[in-house]
Parts: structure tokens; C-alpha cells; sequence
């Protein structure tokens, strides 16, 4: 009985020892995230502090890009520009092609890169479509408080499906 007893405060030593050893590696692992550049719109949901009032901001936020017009715009550039490739055409593939790519503070598109393809033939004008594109209303930054309103241009990650459908 008395081995019983002894055997049972082993197990649960290990488990103690198991359980501190697995949360410190946790925290260990949680400092390595991977964090974005100050330049690179981040959400955040720690309150920033007013330098001036020491007062917490009430509100971060952003402000999307915006295609010049409006979103049906966009969509009617790319309808109108796109060049449905022959092979694809030929093969009778269709879908969409899933396009990323940074809106820099100035509006430029840059960094285009397909995140979800079809064929090579249709992600390459799936890119060359979006390279195209015009300059857009950068995105922005807005931080408030009760005393001010701050404004800033941020580079702005966007994603946009690019669909190949035959008529």
C-alpha cells in the first residue's frame, strides 16, 4: 500500500514538472512571432497614449484604399482589360485566380503576387491585369483622442479574385 502512495506523488511530480516546463516553452515560443514593419498597417487593440494628455486614444482604426471611383469600378477595369489567355481558352478552364498585392502610401500598386492560381498563363495575366491598374487613394491610419484626430498614409495589403469565365 505504502509503494501505491509513493508512486502516486511520483506521477504527479512529473506532471508538474511537465506542465511548467510545456507553458515556459509556450511563452518562448510566443516571443518569436513574426511582427510587421512600422510602415505596414497592423490593427491593433492596445490603446495608444495622447503624448500631450497622457490620455488613452479611443480609437484606431483604418481607412482602406479606395480604386478610383468605387469597388464596381475596379471591377469594370479589370473586365474590360482582361485578355482570357488561348491555352485556357483552348483547354475551357475557368476560375478565379487570387491576386495580392501592396498599396504603397502614394497609391502604387507593387508586389504582386498570386496567393491561389489556375494555369501559369492565367496567373501571369492575372498579374499583368493588376500591374496595370491606375494609382488608388492610399490607405490610412487614423488615431483620435479627445483633444486631436491624427491622419497618417500607411502601405496597405490588398487580396483581389481575378475571375476567368468563358462566355
Amino acid at each position: 500500500m505504502k509503494n501505491q502512495h509513493k508512486r502516486g506523488w511520483g506521477i504527479a511530480k512529473i506532471a508538474v514538472f511537465l506542465l511548467i516546463s510545456g507553458s515556459s516553452y509556450v511563452i518562448a515560443q510566443t516571443s518569436k512571432v513574426p511582427t510587421y514593419g512600422p510602415d505596414i498597417v497592423e490593427k491593433s487593440i492596445i490603446p495608444k497614449r495622447d503624448s500631450i494628455n497622457k490620455e488613452p486614444v479611443t480609437g484606431v482604426y483604418e481607412i482602406m484604399p479606395q480604386f478610383p471611383g468605387n469597388e464596381e469600378a475596379l471591377m469594370k477595369y479589370i473586365q474590360d482589360n482582361l485578355v482570357y489567355p488561348e491555352d485556357a481558352r483552348n483547354s475551357k478552364t475557368e476560375g478565379k485566380v487570387m491576386v495580392r498585392f501592396k498599396l504603397s502610401k502614394e497609391g502604387k500598386v507593387e508586389k504582386i503576387e498570386v496567393v491561389r492560381g489556375l494555369t501559369t498563363s492565367m496567373n501571369k495575366e492575372a498579374i499583368r491585369i493588376i500591374s496595370t491598374l491606375p494609382d488608388w487613394i492610399p490607405g490610412k491610419q487614423v488615431f483620435t483622442s479627445a483633444h486631436y484626430s491624427k491622419e497618417k498614409k500607411v502601405d496597405v495589403y490588398y487580396t483581389i479574385p481575378i475571375s476567368f469565365k468563358l462566355k
